[in-house]
């Protein structure tokens, strides 16, 4: 039988995404102030606490935990939270949530996955990555995810492919460069690292609300790392996805999650 290497489909398509920008802190620094229109929804949040179905006297490590969507909720049904993130606007964003939430049992530091030994970090009952993983190297990192946990790893992922099939072909001419979604590939890395997997998708119509439609295109031309000279294609596309209800527009998409949870005993 041939073995595939997942690891390095991974990455290629990590590059190809130029997604490995994101696991920068600088990159979350330039917007952690920013309103953002999010893609989550309520529905979304349940899914993904009935998929942890924490325990009271839990202790719990989130990596990259942003402005503390999931944090919050994280610090009301465990013991104890540390928040792992490599960005001091991300930081200064989720210290004032949990202030104003009045949950005082988080620890944040500032750091990634890939200084963890540098840190010190010691055991938690569950690690937990909801959206976050930006990693090159990927069987390393679940792999010490895996090490830092004395019960599981619940981790949460999109189970659509990354990149739309049309701005494939905006920056790169062809719609068959990224065509694996996230939670296929983690799941063979973690199959031929010997771990059971359980996984469970969960769709969900994601509504965004923007300023105006140079908003919406900015976000988009943002995330996907798209030239200025192609954002009038950038353009044509987001005026294709958008509604209005009243004067600001809107985009309301069908989006699936994916949880991978894994025993590290």
């Amino acid at each position: 039988m041939v073995k595939i290497d997942w690891n390095s489909i991974w990455d290629t398509q990590m590059l190809l995404t130029d997604r490995a920008r994101l696991n920068d802190g600088r990159f979350w620094d330039k917007i952690s102030n920013e309103e953002r229109a999010s893609p989550f929804t309520e529905e979304l949040l349940e899914f993904q606490l009935e998929c942890l179905a924490l325990k009271g006297d839990e202790t719990i490590l989130e990596i990259g935990p942003g402005k503390g969507r999931l944090t919050k909720e994280l610090g009301r049904r465990a013991a104890h939270v540390t928040a792992l993130d490599p960005s001091q606007g991300m930081i200064d964003s989720l210290t004032l949530t949990l202030s104003e939430e009045g949950i005082d049992n988080v620890e944040i530091i500032k750091g990634s996955l890939e200084d963890i030994e540098k840190i010190s970090i010691g055991e938690h009952d569950v690690v937990v990555a909801s959206y976050s993983l930006f990693m090159m190297d990927m069987s390393k990192c679940l792999k010490m995810m895996t090490k830092l946990s004395r019960d599981r790893v619940v981790v949460f992922v999109p189970a659509n492919i990354r990149m739309p099939v049309a701005i494939q072909n905006i920056l790169h001419g062809t719609d068959a460069v990224i065509q694996v979604p996230d939670h296929v590939m983690l799941f063979n890395i973690l199959w031929y690292m010997g771990y059971p997997t359980d996984v469970l998708v969960k769709s969900y119509t994601a509504k965004r609300e923007y300023e105006d439609l140079e908003a919406a295109v900015d976000e988009h031309m943002r995330f996907h790392n798209v030239p200025d000279y192609k954002r009038e294609d950038m353009t044509q596309y987001v005026r294709s996805l958008v509604k209005y209800d009243g004067v600001r527009p809107i985009i309301e998409q069908e989006r699936s999650t994916a949880m991978l949870r894994w025993r590290s005993v």
